[in-house]
């Protein structure tokens, strides 16, 4: 966080991904950088870090003050050649302790140490004496830095994520420790729903274990599971009946958030899947789906369009609400794993009428939240009234259309049409960002994943926030005998055919190496439909990924 012109992405994107971005290219709202690191002496701590660049134009005041809340660590950025961004540090301090809640870890750090002389002459206006002195005035780390070559970047960023740990073990550890309404989960597993395995013994020995031979008759993962029970009283959940081993047991461990099972048989060899445990292990319900019949790969007159295809388990497809016209507040029952698509589904329940709905599930969204949909515009306040705060509105779950949502905001569920349902970023992590809105022209630009931009209009309805399940994409299958249950059969690849066979087929002179073909003269992998002036897409991917 900091100034305009500091070198926040600069810095994130050094650290992320090992480059400098030369160019300069403002931040809109909020940019987004993920990182997997290894901690511990042994490297044996393994840690995904997300960060938030927050853009610092006052125009996005709104939106950052969301994303301070649940902070762990902050770095309050300035740079060494401009005084106005050293003098302006206070106010961003005054910023954050205005929206955290938790106690946060603070490092004060001077960008800009080092410079290209032709590129950048400006003299040092801050010297280091000045930035140590705030520094111990305000009781932060000090540390300088240099995003164009690197220096001390991985330094400062190891320093910080080390004192973020001490700080959430200690808090952890300590029984009646308190960091605030929510507890931080790098050291304690995810709640479940209904237990699965007894590898542990019953809360009545809960306080014998904990006596003072704790450390001598009570196992590692006991242990674990001890902390665990402490982060839910801590932040005031049920401690589930019977314990249950979410760490390790002698067929799978979880790590990452990922179910990694151990090579116990040929099949479960390099297995892995992300953690169910918060999901529903019933069925749906039955009126908000119907079945799904196979077709084996056959078009409505038999003939096979797609091959490979047949078999597989029964399914239900389930009904999704890609509407969203209620405008009653609804209130989240369960999650629920939908074998149809990607994500994950939520369960709602209208507090007006009791009716159930599904929809796609939001990042963030917990069992009980309640969720609302401004489809038809954000209702005026009665009389006496205070109109709905801009905070409540903008939260993660709730449909809004495109004018009302900040820019900037990471949104999903887009629909093309003001009238039509969603068609847009439904798949499992994906999300777009809203980057523009121009309500007297009625058009509103969104960027894709594949950094692909599209004009669509102000009067659209999106979700706010990202598409769950995000780990799906790591997922591996293990044995054949799993993607025969999705009904995907064995598929041979056409280089290993006859030439008569397949275009691919054949040896020595006679492979080909076309364009496979179907029998009637169709591209089997499919050909470009997409128009190159279309005027709703503005930057095009293909044009996106080639800068």
């Amino acid at each position: 966080m900091g100034e305009p012109y500091t070198g926040k992405s600069c810095l994130i994107k050094r650290y992320c991904e090992g480059r400098f971005v030369p160019e300069y290219i403002s931040t809109i709202g909020i940019d987004y950088g993920v990182k997997t690191i290894l901690m511990g002496e042994d490297e044996e701590i393994e840690i995904k870090v997300n960060f938030w660049d927050v853009a610092g134009d006052p125009v996005y005041f709104e939106i950052r003050n969301e994303f301070y809340k649940d902070t762990h660590g902050a770095i309050l950025l300035y740079d060494t050649t401009s005084r106005k961004s050293f003098e302006s540090l206070e106010k961003w301090v005054e910023e954050l302790m205005a929206y955290y809640t938790q106690e946060v870890t603070i490092f004060l750090v001077a960008n800009k140490v080092i410079r290209v002389p032709k590129v950048d002459s400006s003299p040092r206006m801050i010297s280091t004496k000045e930035g140590m002195n705030y520094a111990e005035k305000m009781d932060f780390a000090y540390f300088e830095t240099s995003a164009l070559t690197g220096e001390g970047v991985a330094e400062m960023f190891t320093a910080l994520f080390q004192k973020v740990l001490a700080t959430i073990h200690l808090s952890l550890t300590a029984l009646g420790g308190s960091l605030g309404p929510r507890i931080p989960r790098l050291f304690t597993p995810m709640p479940v729903a209904t237990p699965t395995c007894s590898a542990f013994p019953s809360l009545v020995n809960y306080s014998q274990a904990r006596g003072k031979t704790f450390r001598k008759k009570v196992s590692k993962p006991q242990r674990r599971y001890f902390r665990y029970v402490d982060g839910l009283k801590a932040q005031g959940l049920p401690v589930p009946k019977t314990p249950v081993n979410v760490i390790e047991n002698k067929f799978w461990k979880v790590s990452n958030g990922m179910k990694v099972y151990k090579p116990v048989s040929p099949g479960s060899r390099n297995r892995r899947h992300a953690t169910r445990f918060h999901l529903h292990k019933g069925s749906c319900i039955r009126r908000l789906s119907h079945g799904k019949r196979s077709t084996g790969g056959r078009n409505n007159s038999g003939r096979i369009t797609m091959r490979h295809k047949g078999g597989g388990h029964k399914r239900r497809v389930r009904s999704v609400d890609f509407m969203r016209t209620s405008m009653a507040g609804q209130q989240v029952v369960r999650m629920e794993y939908d074998p149809n698509r990607s994500a994950s589904l939520c369960l709602l329940r209208c507090l007006s009428t009791n009716e159930f709905s599904y929809i796609v599930q939001c990042e963030g969204v917990q069992v009980g939240s309640i969720l609302h949909s401004y489809r038809q515009g954000i209702p005026s306040p009665r009389e006496g009234e205070d109109p709905i705060p801009r905070s409540q509105l903008v939260q993660q779950g709730n449909c809004l259309r495109l004018r009302d949502i900040p820019v900037g905001t990471l949104i999903h569920c887009i629909s093309l049409r003001p009238d039509g349902p969603a068609q847009i970023c439904r798949s499992a992590g994906t999300s777009a960002q809203l980057i523009a809105t121009d309500i007297e022209t009625g058009h509103a630009q969104i960027r894709l994943a594949s950094k692909e931009v599209r004009i669509v209009s102000v009067d659209c309805v999106a979700t706010i926030g990202v598409v769950g399940n995000k780990d799906h994409r790591l997922r591996n299958w293990g044995k054949a005998g799993a993607r025969r249950r999705k009904g995907i059969r064995p598929s041979v690849r056409g280089i290993h055919m006859n030439p008569c066979d397949h275009p691919h087929g054949g040896g020595s002179n006679s492979k080909g190496n076309k364009h496979n073909r179907t029998p009637w003269g169709w591209l089997t992998k499919g050909w470009k439909t997409v128009r190159r002036k279309r005027w709703f897409i503005v930057t095009p991917r293909w044009k996106a990924n080639k800068k």
